[in-house]
């Protein structure tokens, strides 16, 4: 260090070696206060990212119960009109409580999506509200087709897209929410069963059902109709293996749960 800096902080140390005990106090608070507050600023800001992130993860799974019904019920309908169309005309008796557990799967869903937190809604937070809408308009245009077709096969393929456009909300749900994001080993493997693994499971298990159920029907089953069995099943176990695996996982990474 140069000499004259050198007496410059010999300086400023003599200066400080005669101050009394009190100003000495003083000097060292006015000093340390601006650096304690500028910490506490930066942990007090991690730690809020930490509690937002946590917080949209819970907006996000309030969403999963309805959605989960909604897939189910839409699954169940595929089946049913897909029997209907074929030629078993009691199944038309089963598609109006099914429709009725539909329509009350989507109250459910927009209930959520209207709740609000500090003046937002849910669907605000997670951009969900324009897809359940479009979902909605996507279902109505299902549910008229459905039993006055005479296309059993376009009928069953509009289902099917309308389950994948399902599956694909669920997935936004999740990538909006933080689910997907989630860094805890154990959840993250419960996210990915409830987000991706299990409504793939079903939506292909359901397929096989509703399949199956024209199939029986008609009492005939095509080649494609057999061809299109055989992978839909193939999908289902890797699907539920996949579920195996995660759960295996979560269970080693979290004993509590894997006693649950």
């Amino acid at each position: 260090m140069p000499y004259g800096e050198t007496m410059k902080y010999l300086k400023i140390f003599n200066f400080f070696g005669k101050l009394r005990l009190g100003w000495k106090l003083i000097l060292i608070a006015s000093l340390s206060v601006p650096a304690l507050a500028y910490i506490t600023y930066k942990l007090v800001e991690a730690k809020s990212k930490d509690i937002h992130f946590g917080q949209k993860e819970i907006y996000g799974t309030e969403y999963l119960p309805a959605l989960r019904k909604l897939h189910e019920q839409v699954a169940k309908h595929r089946g049913l009109t897909n029997g209907y169309l074929h030629g078993n005309s009691s199944m038309k008796d089963q598609m109006p409580s099914t429709e009725q557990s539909i329509t009350a799967a989507f109250q459910a869903l927009s209930d959520v999506d209207t709740r609000t937190v500090e003046g937002t809604s849910y669907g605000v937070l997670l951009e969900s509200s324009d897809k359940i809408n479009a979902l909605k308009r996507e279902w109505e245009a299902v549910r008229s087709k459905s039993a006055n077709s005479n296309s059993p096969q376009d009928v069953f393929d509009q289902h099917n897209r309308l389950m994948s456009s399902i599956n694909d909300l669920i997935v936004h749900v999740g990538d909006r929410s933080n689910l997907i994001l989630d860094p805890d080993l154990d959840t993250y493997y419960l996210m990915d069963a409830a987000i991706v693994q299990l409504p793939n499971a079903v939506d292909a298990i359901g397929q096989v059902r509703g399949l199956m159920s024209g199939a029986l029907s008609a009492k005939t089953i095509t080649a494609a109709e057999q061809a299109h069995l055989s992978f839909q099943l193939a999908r289902a176990q890797s699907a539920l293996a996949s579920v195996e695996i995660g759960m295996r996982k979560a269970f080693d990474a979290n004993a509590a749960a894997g006693g649950d």
